[in-house]
């Protein structure tokens, strides 16, 4: 009875190792494991499975400094994934990915509309995470925030668009947001059907000297003076993240 029970043990400890050594030999770079395979950290001496990248996510797809979020000298990132089915299909999501000095990721934390403590409401199709852009701190917490693009958004009309602003707390979790549109924000931009409001975003500096910086937005097949030409809005901003006041580029009467 007790080599059996020896026996039982040691063959479920080889198992474990076989399973263990499958996965560090599985495509493995930098501590992130490719598309449609699953992500191995270690935290102290346990390895856990924490993440799966699935087909057509598009991990990747936005690439943003976060600069050094977690004061550990080292600068972080802030990775798109708008085809990301958390929740439905193509609702999208963020990565904010924690770096070592190797490049390594030493942790991440996901923002999706099941992750992260994200309680926007994401439909499918909205491609959040299409675009992203680090902001200065609004709130005066000591922590910067995030605009995420949310391209093919549905607010007021078909893919007309939508830019969140997230104040985060310092684990890159979601602490409260503010959502732009053409039915919220104080957004009184006109925005159409299909113009993708959000399809990019720029942090431009404070212009007017309020101290807060303004956002660039895209809507790049706005039909501005013609069909898909395209336009930009500068947004000036309130401390809430709501629009205070904006400029089209170019301010063209159809």
């Amino acid at each position: 009875m007790n080599t059996r029970i020896f026996v039982g043990a040691a063959a479920s400890v080889l198992i474990t190792i076989i399973v263990v050594f499958w996965f560090f030999a599985s495509d493995v770079e930098g501590g992130f494991f490719s598309p449609s395979t699953q992500e191995v950290l270690k935290h102290g001496t346990n390895l856990q499975l924490t993440l799966i990248l699935d087909d057509g996510d598009t991990f990747g797809s936005e690439i943003g400094l976060m600069e050094d979020f977690d004061n550990d000298g080292t600068n972080d990132i802030v990775i798109g994934a708008s085809q990301d089915d958390d929740g439905g299909k193509d609702r999208g999501a963020v990565y904010i990915l924690f770096l070592n000095k190797d490049g390594t990721v030493k942790e991440y934390q996901k923002i999706s509309d099941t992750e992260g403590n994200f309680e926007g409401v994401l439909d499918d199709g909205d491609e959040f995470g299409i675009s992203s852009q680090i902001m200065d701190d609004l709130d005066g917490d000591g922590i910067n925030e995030l605009a995420v693009g949310s391209f093919e958004d549905d607010d007021g009309g078909q893919d007309r668009g939508a830019v969140y602003i997230l104040f985060l707390n310092k684990d890159g979790t979601v602490k409260e947001y503010q959502k732009i549109s053409d039915t919220e924000g104080n957004f009184e931009g006109e925005i159409e059907f299909r113009d993708y409001f959000g399809r990019d975003i720029d942090d431009i500096g404070d212009l007017d000297g309020d101290g807060i910086n303004e956002l660039a937005v895209g809507a790049f097949r706005n039909d501005n003076g013609g069909k898909d030409r395209g336009a930009v809005y500068i947004l000036f901003l309130n401390k809430d993240g709501m629009v205070k006041e904006y400029q089209k580029i170019p301010n063209l009467i159809n």
